[in-house]
C-alpha cells in the first residue's frame, strides 16, 4: 500500500466511524437494521384558549353619598345600586342628591367577566378628618363586593353602591377618596 492508499483508507474508516456515531445518536443508540418491535398509537387532544379581544371600562358616574348633617352621634349613609340613600343617625340635606357609581364595561358579547372592588374598606378624607366606606354592592343590592356579569351586549352598565360610616362628632366639610374596581374575563 502506498501512502495515498493508507490515507484514503484511514479517511474512509474515520468517515464510517463518524457516520456510525451520527446514526447512533439519531437512532437512539442502535446501529444497523431496526429490531422488530410492537407498535402502538394513541390519540391526544390539542387545546387552546383564545382570550376575548376587548375589555375596557369607564366610570361615567362616581359614588356620591349626598349631603347630610351630623347630630353628634355616629351614623351611616348607605347608597344602594339604584342610587337611593338610607340615612341612619344623620339627617339628609336636599342637595346634592346621592347617586350610585356606574362602571361601563366594554367587552365581547357572550363572555362573562368578574367585577370586584379590590379593597373592601376605603377611606375618604377632608384634610386630617376621615371616614370609612365599606359594604360595597355590585350590580344588585345583594351582589356583594364581587359579581359575575354576563356580557349580553358589547357594553354593560354596572351600578355600585356602598355604606359611608360617619363617626361621632364628625367634622363638617367635603370628603373624597377613591376605590379601585377590577374587571377580568372568566
Amino acid at each position: 500500500m502506498n501512502s495515498h492508499t493508507k490515507t484514503t483508507a484511514k479517511t474512509k474508516t474515520a468517515r464510517m466511524a463518524s457516520m456510525g456515531a451520527a446514526l447512533m445518536v439519531l437512532g437512539g443508540g442502535h446501529v444497523g437494521p431496526a429490531p422488530s418491535a410492537h407498535a402502538a398509537t394513541g390519540v391526544l387532544q390539542a387545546q387552546a384558549v383564545i382570550m376575548p379581544s376587548t375589555l375596557a371600562l369607564t366610570s361615567p358616574q362616581n359614588l356620591n353619598f349626598g349631603a347630610f348633617a351630623v347630630s353628634g352621634g355616629a351614623g351611616s349613609v348607605t347608597i344602594n345600586t339604584a342610587g337611593t340613600g338610607t340615612y341612619t343617625g344623620v339627617t339628609q340635606v336636599a342637595t346634592p342628591a346621592p347617586s350610585e357609581a356606574n362602571i361601563r364595561i366594554f367587552g365581547d358579547v357572550g363572555s362573562s367577566v368578574v367585577i370586584s372592588v379590590t379593597d373592601p374598606t376605603v377611606t375618604v378624607y377632608n384634610g386630617a378628618n376621615t371616614m370609612q366606606v365599606d359594604n360595597f354592592q355590585i350590580n344588585t343590592n345583594a351582589g356583594g363586593a364581587m359579581e359575575t356579569i354576563n356580557m349580553t351586549n358589547a357594553t354593560v352598565l354596572v351600578p355600585i353602591g356602598a355604606t359611608l360610616n360617619v363617626n361621632a362628632g364628625q367634622a363638617a366639610g367635603s370628603y373624597s377618596g377613591t376605590f379601585t374596581v377590577s374587571v377580568i374575563y372568566l
